[in-house]
């Protein structure tokens, strides 16, 4: 009668689409003490365990509902732009006057998509072209807060701070709060 029972509770998983929660990971990246061959879970090294250098290849690794957080430090030179990352994907910095992320002044620093966030961080050298910006928005629900975005402005020669892609429907549900 048991193994009746259990055969039945495992048809209804099946059936009614039942799955096992997934717990969402808080990564750790590091310009200074990190490595991308690290397993990028702790703030700290030892081992073969400590956070990531770069923002990028935490990017790459991050799935919906993780975070990564990001040390102090100036992230540029391990960086490849834009660096974009799955939605519902969180990025926070140590602060806006202690964590920098700078692009080269051709390119697009970060690129959101669909319920995700950014805060605490500075973003620069995106300027140069009307093509570019600080943050490309591709998606509804995006939050950018406590962030100072410097460089570009709204000339036709120079880049976008913030650019929404209404196109994609990036016009209901974000908010951008407490930025300069």
């Amino acid at each position: 009668m048991r193994k009746i029972g259990l055969i039945f509770l495992s048809f209804i998983c099946v059936f009614c689409g039942a799955t096992a929660a997934v717990a969402a990971t808080d990564y750790y990246v590091d310009a200074n003490i990190g490595s991308n061959s690290y397993d990028g879970l702790t703030s700290e090294v030892s081992g073969s365990n400590g956070p990531w250098k770069s923002i990028t290849y935490a990017a790459t690794q991050a799935v919906s509902g993780d975070t990564i957080n990001i040390a102090a430090g100036l992230y540029k030179d391990y960086e490849t732009f834009p660096i974009s990352y799955s939605a519902s994907t969180e990025i926070i910095g140590a602060g806006k006057d202690l964590t920098t992320v700078e692009g080269n002044n051709s390119c697009t620093i970060f690129q959101l998509s669909a319920d995700s966030s950014v805060s605490s961080l500075s973003i620069q050298g995106f300027s140069g072209s009307a093509n570019y910006c600080g943050i490309y928005i591709s998606g509804n629900h995006v939050n950018i807060s406590d962030a100072r975005i410097l460089g570009g402005g709204f000339a036709a020669s120079k880049g976008t701070p913030i650019y929404f892609d209404g196109a994609n429907g990036t016009d209901t549900g974000g908010k951008v709060t407490n930025c300069e």
